[in-house]
C-alpha cells in the first residue's frame, strides 16, 4: 500500500510555508519516512508528527532540534548545520506568523475571525477610557511597528551572512569559539541570532572565518545599525 502523502503546509506563503515545506523535503530525502517511523526516532506520536509537518502551530524548538539531528544523520548531513539552517528557518516563521497577526488581513485563515464577529477585544478589557487606550495603542504600533520590522530584517541579514561565512570557512563551531576566544555557546547563539558579539568579538570572529573585505565591511554594517535599533 502506497504512502499517503502530506500535502501542502496549511500556513500562508513565505517564510512559514517555507520552514513546513523545508521540514518535508528533509524528510523525504530520508526516504520518506511514514509519521509512525518518525514518531519513534523523536519519540513522539504519529498525530504530533503530522502537525510538526503541516502546521499551522510551528513546532517546539526542541522537536525541530531532534528531528532534524535524527534525519541528517539518516541522510550523511552534518547535523550540525542542519540545525542551524532550520533555527533561522524556524525563526522566521515566528516572525511572520507574529507579524501576520500583528497586520489586519494578513492573517492565515486559521487565524480569522469567527464568522459574524470582528475578533477585537470587547471594550471592557480596555482601560477606563477605550478611546484613549485604543488611540495611543494605534499611535504606539505606528511608530514602534516599522522600527521593529526593520530590526528583525537587519537581525536576519547579519545571522544569515554569518552562517553563510561559517560554512564557506569549513570550520566547526568548536573551532570559530576557540580561534575567536568565546565559548562554543556564544558562538551558537550569533549563528541562531540569539545574541549579537560586542564589537570586539566580532572582530575577532570575523577574522576567525575568513571574511573579505566586503563582507567584513556588511557585517560591521549591520552590526552597528542593529545596535543603533537596540539603543
Amino acid at each position: 500500500m502506497a504512502k499517503k502523502p502530506l500535502g501542502l503546509p496549511r500556513v500562508p506563503p513565505g517564510p512559514q510555508h517555507a520552514f513546513f515545506k523545508g521540514l518535508q523535503d528533509l524528510v523525504t530525502s530520508a526516504d520518506d519516512l511514514p509519521l509512525k517511523e518518525l514518531g519513534k526516532i523523536v519519540n513522539r506520536s504519529p498525530q504530533v508528527m503530522h502537525r510538526a509537518l503541516l502546521g499551522p502551530a510551528i513546532p517546539s524548538l526542541e522537536l525541530v532540534k531532534e528531528l532534524v539531528k535524527a534525519l541528517s544523520e539518516l541522510i550523511g548531513a552534518n547535523p550540525e548545520e542542519m540545525e542551524i539552517r532550520f533555527r533561522l528557518l524556524r525563526s522566521e516563521a515566528l516572525i511572520d506568523q507574529r507579524d501576520r497577526r500583528e497586520v489586519p488581513g494578513t492573517s492565515a485563515p486559521h487565524d480569522a475571525a469567527p464568522p459574524g464577529g470582528s475578533g477585537a477585544p470587547p471594550a471592557k478589557n480596555l482601560s477606563a477610557d477605550p478611546k484613549t487606550a485604543e488611540g495611543d495603542k494605534h499611535q504606539n504600533t505606528q511608530k514602534e511597528t516599522p522600527k521593529s520590522a526593520q530590526a528583525d530584517d537587519q537581525r536576519r541579514t547579519f545571522t544569515a551572512l554569518l552562517v553563510r561565512l561559517k560554512d564557506a570557512s569549513g570550520k566547526t563551531r568548536d573551532q570559530l569559539a576557540t580561534d575567536t576566544g568565546v565559548t562554543p555557546s556564544a558562538v551558537e547563539k550569533w549563528l541562531y541570532g540569539e545574541r549579537m558579539p560586542t564589537p570586539k568579538s566580532l572582530k575577532k570572529f570575523i577574522h576567525a572565518l575568513g571574511a573579505g573585505e566586503a563582507d567584513s565591511a556588511d557585517l560591521w554594517r549591520l552590526h552597528q545599525d542593529i545596535q543603533v535599533q537596540d539603543d
